[in-house]
């Protein structure tokens, strides 16, 4: 035995032996998640998506704290759980509204639905950024342009037909 298991019999006298069913009970009583509910409670609340976390570490790490702070809940209820705290870990009320509205109530579909809007946001914000094309400019450009020779529209006039 070592770590935290032997620190807990640490106080146990030599001189006289407990038996099998105390030291279970004491370690028990250190170790059992029923005990440690509270702090995975607050372990829960605490839960904020960091900048740059992938949500699916959000989602696994919230399941987990879930499960360990309500062993002996239904599956049913454990999701139901783990969906809410992890509309709340996002801190982002946009991405919230979007799995609000798209109905889901389990964490594996707000997290479809998540990942879904954060592609979208992405794809959209790098279109945004692109500089347009020179060559839209240059067609656009030329639509625009009168010729000084013949006075027509469409061309300048070097590439004037009438000159030639």
């Amino acid at each position: 035995m070592n770590g935290a298991a032997l620190s807990t019999l640490a106080d146990i006298e030599i001189d006289n032996i407990p038996t099998y069913c105390y030291l279970v009970k004491l370690l028990t009583k250190r170790f059992a998640p029923e005990n440690l509910t509270d702090v995975y409670m607050s372990q829960i609340d605490a839960c904020v998506r960091k900048p740059g976390q992938p949500l699916q570490e959000l989602a696994d790490n919230i399941k987990r704290l879930v499960k360990m702070a309500y062993p002996s809940s239904s599956l049913d209820t454990r999701d139901y759980l783990t969906y809410r705290a992890f509309r709340k870990a996002l801190n982002d009320h946009d991405l919230e509204l979007a799995i609000v509205q798209s109905n889901v109530e389990t964490i594996d579909g707000a997290l479809y639905c998540a990942l879904k809007c954060e592609t979208f946001r992405a794809r959209e914000k790098k279109f945004r950024q692109q500089p347009k094309s020179e060559t839209s400019v240059c067609i656009n450009a030329k639509a625009n342009q009168t010729c000084y020779f013949c006075n027509e529209k469409g061309h300048a006039i070097r590439d004037c037909p009438k000159r030639t």
